[in-house]
């Protein structure tokens, strides 16, 4: 006796389009991220045994799936390569139908926030001359689910996309039933089939960064308020400009967030600018007597100014110990994250799954205690014929400096000095002028103005330079009023005065000045 269900039955589907109008995932244009269409099935369905053929008419089952974007404030919820982060969302449009087949099961549309629950059907198979092989798990064509379907699918805030995966899914089954009466019993021969249209949901690690860089101000005479060495003065301007970076940041503007917090210790934090557009030009500075530097930013960039705000009175202390507490190495810390907006949830970055980045810069102040040599002070022969005659009194008075370099000092600021590449600022000068005549002398009551800097040239630079191989042109450079002059680094320099003393001379009938 056969076994059940036996008898050599063996079914054979002709595949003539089995999986016949499975498309291709469409999507990135228009208001479709995603499209699919899922064909399974015959046209015609065979049972064979060992003497006869039987035969079903078709059986297919198909299924279609299309992914739309989700809108925040006008903003798309999704990257524009259709990737995701967590909090992002979806929504959907399922469509399901049958041609000719004896039962069908449709599944739950499949969603990252939940499975959807769906067991696979299968046969009972049972032998008896009154029934055959019943199906268990089929709902039936009238009860087989909704043609289709539609909704909207919020990813969970907490996934993590690199190591996991998610998709939206619609499956569905359906059987084709063939009954064969041999030798007055009844056999019953089934196939089934499954159609599934899908898409894959990646969730993006955002690659979080945050970028510090200094960006030295301009004090109010045209004088760069930094050392060339990185270095710094009390009351310097410590302009830090950041930059947070993550994919796909400017398409996101509006729908993913960025925020940074910052920690700076005893230094002040004076100004703070913010770009909250795809890019912006800021002005730093603008405030204390230093000019506003505009500097460019990207969405969520922008720059902080720090001060090492010392006593009043005590900003170049040189050679003292006031500001003591100020004259070290400073860190200025800044922690980015971003966050989903349409949630309020931040998203997660890196290997360590962390909500946040952290970068620091360092700021070091050192004491200012410039060194000079000794000056020496001349006229300027060399000067062309002025206005007022070819007089020695009309030609310009020269002060030949030679700056060795900042001491500096401080906790932190390691080797011997004096430092070269740090500044030191000429303010003051002190002077007098007297004419004499045959009766006595007389105050003239004029001031030097600061007329131009210069390097040593033809022979006092053949004469300077055996004595320091480093002599750097321009290294001295005149204050915009003009009422100062600053080494930028040490090297030899001449400061140029004007003493307006012709008029005078030659309307008083001096002899000398």
């Amino acid at each position: 006796m056969m076994a059940p269900c036996a008898l050599a039955l063996a079914l054979a589907v002709a595949l003539a389009a089995a999986l016949a109008g499975d498309a291709a995932a469409q999507g990135g244009g228009g208001d479709t991220l995603h499209s699919q269409r899922h064909t399974a099935g015959s046209e015609m369905v065979y049972i064979h045994t060992k003497h006869y053929t039987y035969i079903r008419e078709k059986c297919r089952v198909h299924t279609s799936l299309d992914i739309m974007p989700v809108l925040h404030n006008g903003h798309r919820r999704n990257n524009p390569d259709r990737t995701f982060y967590p909090g992002d969302a979806l929504e959907y449009r399922t469509g399901m139908g049958v041609e000719g087949c004896s039962a069908v099961k449709s599944c739950p549309v499949e969603v990252p926030e939940g499975e959807g629950e769906c067991t696979q059907p299968r046969v009972k198979c049972s032998y008896s001359r009154r029934g055959g092989c019943r199906p268990s798990g089929f709902e039936g064509l009238a009860g087989g689910g909704p043609a289709s379907e539609s909704g909207k699918a919020t990813l969970p805030t907490d996934i993590y996309g690199p190591d996991e995966s998610y998709r939206v899914a619609k499956r569905a089954y359906a059987m084709a039933e063939v009954t064969v009466i041999l030798h007055g019993r009844l056999y019953t021969g089934y196939h089934t089939f499954v159609s599934e249209s899908s898409f894959p949901v990646r969730v993006l690690d955002p690659g979080l960064s945050v970028t510090l860089s200094h960006s030295p101000l301009v004090d109010a005479e045209g004088h760069t308020a930094a050392n060339l060495d990185g270095t710094y003065y009390v009351w310097d301007p410590i302009n830090v400009v950041h930059e947070i970076g993550y994919a796909w940041k400017e398409e996101r503007i509006g729908t993913i967030g960025a925020t940074h917090t910052k920690a700076h210790g005893i230094l002040d934090l004076v100004q703070e600018r913010t770009c909250a557009e795809a890019s912006c030009t800021l002005s730093a500075g603008g405030i204390r007597s230093y000019d506003p530097k505009p500097i460019a930013h990207e969405y969520a960039g922008g720059s902080s100014m720090y001060n090492s705000s010392c006593a009043v009175g005590a900003t170049l202390d040189p050679g003292g110990q006031a500001c003591s507490e100020y004259h070290a190495r400073h860190t200025v810390s800044y922690t980015a994250a971003v966050h989903n907006m349409a949630t309020g949830t931040p998203i997660r970055t890196g290997e360590a799954r962390a909500h946040s980045v952290t970068n620091a810069t360092g700021a070091l102040v050192v004491r200012y205690d410039p060194q000079f040599g000794e000056p020496y002070a001349y006229v300027s022969l060399a000067d062309a014929a002025r206005e007022e005659g070819d007089w020695a009194w009309s030609k310009r008075h020269v002060m030949a400096v030679r700056y060795l370099g900042s001491e500096g000092g401080g906790r932190d600021d390691a080797g011997a000095g004096p430092h070269e590449m740090r500044r030191a600022l000429l303010n003051a000068l002190d002077h007098e002028g007297r004419a004499r005549y045959l009766a006595g002398e007389v105050d003239i009551g004029e001031d030097l103005s600061w007329n131009a800097t210069g390097g040593p040239s033809g022979r006092d630079a053949e004469r300077c330079t055996p004595h320091d191989a480093g002599l750097v042109e321009g290294a001295l450079r005149l204050g915009r009023e003009p009422a100062s002059a600053m080494f930028t680094q040490a090297s030899y320099g001449r400061l140029y005065l004007e003493y307006p003393i012709s008029g005078f001379m030659v309307a008083s009938g001096a002899d000398t000045a």
